[in-house]
Formats: C-alpha cells, structure tokens, sequence
C-alpha cells in the first residue's frame, strides 16, 4: 500500500498518487499532447516529514532514484538519467534533499540546476523531487512553473493527524495505548511536528514501559517538549520566583478551557528563574485563547505585587508577551470596540506607519492600550481574591520545585476559588 509508513496528510497523499498516476500512463498521455510535470517542491516546517514523505513518493514512480548531493554531480545525475530513460524507457526520478543547503549562497548551483530543469522534455520521462526547510532562500526562477510545476508546503499536522500521529506510533513501538485518550493527547500538542511526536511517543515507552499513566503521560510530554532545564536546588529557591510562577499557574488553571496549564517550576536559565508551561488548546475558534493567554502572563507579576508587595524583574517579559498578544488582538483580528475599523497590516509598533493612515494607528493604539488596561485590572482584581491558592502554589514550588497539573487541581479542588 502507497504510503503505508507516513501518517496524516491525506490530502498531500491523494495529490502526489494523482500525479503518480500520470507517470504510470505517460505513454499514453503524451500520445494526447498532454504535457506532463517536471518536478514537485515541498517545502514546510521542520520535522513535518517532507524528506520521508519525498523520498517514498521517488520510490513509488522510481524504484531507485537518483540523488543529488552536491553542486558537483547535478549535471552528472542529469545526463545519467536521460541515457537511462533512453535505453530503459522508463521514467527515471531524481531527488534533491534540502535543496535549500545545496543552492543558498551558491548562485552557481542555482544556475546549474535550473539549465538542467530546462533542457528536460516534459514528456521524456524524467521528473524532479526536492524539498527544503526554508524556501525564501531559494531563488523564485528556479521554483516557477515550468521547472517546479507542484509546490505542496506541510505544515504542522492538524488534530485529527496529531491524533492518527499518536494512535500508530504507539501501535508501532507496541505501546500499550489501553485508556490512554488519543484526541486528549492531539488537543494539548498543538504545534507540534511528527518529530516532536515521534519522540514523545518514544520517551513515553522509555521512561514508563508497562506503566501507562495519564498523569505519566503529561509528565513525558513536559519534559520531553517543554523543559530545557534543571530544577532550582531547595536551598537556592526564592520565594518571590515561587509566587511569581505560581501566578502564572493559577490563572493558567482557572482559565482551563482555553489554555491547558502542564506545569510550573523553579529553574536557573538565561532569561528567568522560573518557567510556567502551558500549551494553547485548538478547539475554539474565537479570541477567547488569546485572551486567556494574555490573562496568564499577566498572572505572575500581579501575584508577586499583591502577595510579596515586590514587583520583581521577572515581569518585563510577560508584559512584552501580554502587550504583543493584545496588539495581535485589536490589529490582526479586529477585536477593539470598533471591530474592522482598527484592523492594521502588522505588529508589533515599530512597524505601524506601513500602509496605515495615523488615524487608523492611533485608533489601534487607543484599543491596544485599553484592552490591556483592562485585563491587567481583572487579573489582579482575580489574584487578590485567591492569593490563599497562590501561596499554596507557591508552597508546592518552594517544597518540591515543580507544581504538577495534578497538583495545581488538587489544590484548585480543595480550595474555594473566588
């Protein structure tokens, strides 16, 4: 079965078997004047499976492609293929992975590939594949039509592919997926590429083997996608950081239909002393997880004034989150009182004065500014009714260094929240 390894991206598969199909009748196409394709590019995000994806869809036209590796041998692999279709008469592939690397700062490979490309017959029977993780570095005439006729870019995979992702790669490291909610697991992982699956899916059979948890499986996916750092020693952990992330986690929790809260800990690492995780849900289609992730950001430096009466460093960096979310909100969708009316081409603000008349900027601006003003007064007016969580929170944070998502819910339970 074609594509038997590759999971998701239906629509993709159904494109290149509809084009593998002409291949398999190119005699009797070309007997019609039908012209046929020179190549296909893929291009997309990394991790998202194109050179897997590429390389079997040679194989299923070529059942040994030829590959370009280097500046060196594009014309080589070009001339071998034409005596090859010559003498064998079938249609020969050729398969340039990362064709991004090959030809970036090497205006000599681009040329030479793209004379190659051109002095094809369409219908003799050769065809092109190449993918690239950056595309904007790769000359536009060499991806025009004529030479790159199908452009297919892969994007991160959907949550009904997330979830397909999930279901096989348990089946295949033989997972024992019994109870384990495979559209729960697709709901909090959006973003993520098949690699980043792939290798949750792994650690998850290294780290808990027989053991499968749900409570297991959010720990695997935390570290395994999130944390790049270790704990805070008990000794060296400071209460202020703790209350801080705390914060964060409490209006992460309370706010948990539009943003799911992992976890929060204590850490050493370049830009802060702590690290709240969160990963935004896909199932609504309205502002509503924008809002809350600003709400979030706004958590930890509210918390750490209205419990420790400090407002510490650690907050510069949520407000620029929080202002560039909110900006998003009022320019990108539109979402001031005035709806379309303050709809503007870009942020953040330095880049305002582009196709905007300064009506139209300072009508953003006033939004942007009361939109944040506003939420920055809920989230603290939320905070100081429940800093008796928070601290409990931070508790945890100062004991352990990490609050768990199994934690913070106890906690939430057990307490009233205001």
């Amino acid at each position: 079965m074609a594509f038997e390894n590759i999971y998701g991206y239906d629509g993709v598969k159904q494109k290149l078997l509809e084009i593998k199909g002409w291949y398999d009748n190119i005699d009797e196409l070309e007997a019609e004047g039908i012209v046929l394709p020179k190549g296909i590019f893929f291009s997309g995000v990394a991790g998202c499976g194109k050179s897997k994806l590429a390389g079997e869809f040679a194989r299923l036209i070529d059942d040994n492609p030829s590959i370009i590796t280097n500046r060196a041998n594009i014309k080589a692999v070009f001339d071998a293929a034409r005596e090859m279709v010559r003498t064998t008469g079938k249609v020969k592939v050729i398969l340039i992975d990362e064709l991004d690397l090959l030809v970036k700062d090497n205006n000599s490979a681009a040329r030479i590939l793209q004379t190659q490309i051109d002095g094809v017959d369409n219908n003799l029977g050769i065809f092109v594949i190449a993918t690239a993780n950056d595309k904007y570095c790769i000359p536009n005439a060499l991806l025009r039509s004529g030479r790159f006729d199908y452009r297919l870019e892969l994007c991160y995979p959907s949550k009904r592919d997330r979830k397909t992702l999930f279901e096989n790669f348990f089946k295949q490291n033989n997972i024992n997926g019994k109870g384990v909610d495979f559209t729960y697991l697709a709901e909090i992982t959006l973003g993520w590429s098949c690699a980043d699956i792939k290798l949750v899916c792994n650690t998850i059979k290294l780290k808990l083997g027989k053991n499968i948890t749900p409570d297991g499986i959010e720990d695997v996916v935390t570290d395994t996608r999130f944390s790049n750092s270790t704990l805070t020693p008990k000794e060296e952990r400071t209460y202020a950081y703790a209350v801080h992330e705390a914060g964060h986690a409490f209006v992460a929790v309370y706010y948990d239909a539009y943003v799911h809260f992992f976890r929060a800990f204590l850490c050493h690492t370049y830009e802060a002393e702590g690290m709240t995780i969160c990963n935004d849900y896909d199932s609504s289609n309205d502002f509503r997880n924008e809002d809350a992730a600003i709400r979030v950001a706004l958590g930890g430096p509210e918390a750490e004034k209205c419990v420790t009466g400090v407002h510490g460093l650690g907050g510069w960096n949520d407000y620029q989150n929080a202002q560039q979310r909110a900006f998003m909100l009022v320019g990108k969708l539109g979402c001031g009182n005035d709806g379309i009316k303050n709809i503007i081409p870009d942020y953040p603000r330095g880049s305002l004065t582009v196709n905007c008349s300064q009506q139209n900027v300072r009508n953003s601006e006033v939004e942007y500014q009361y939109l944040l003003t506003q939420l920055e007064k809920e989230v603290k007016e939320l905070v100081s009714r429940n800093t008796e969580i928070i601290k409990a929170f931070a508790n945890v944070l100062m004991e352990k260094g990490v609050l768990t998502r199994k934690e913070a819910m106890n906690i939430m339970h057990q307490m009233t929240v205001n």
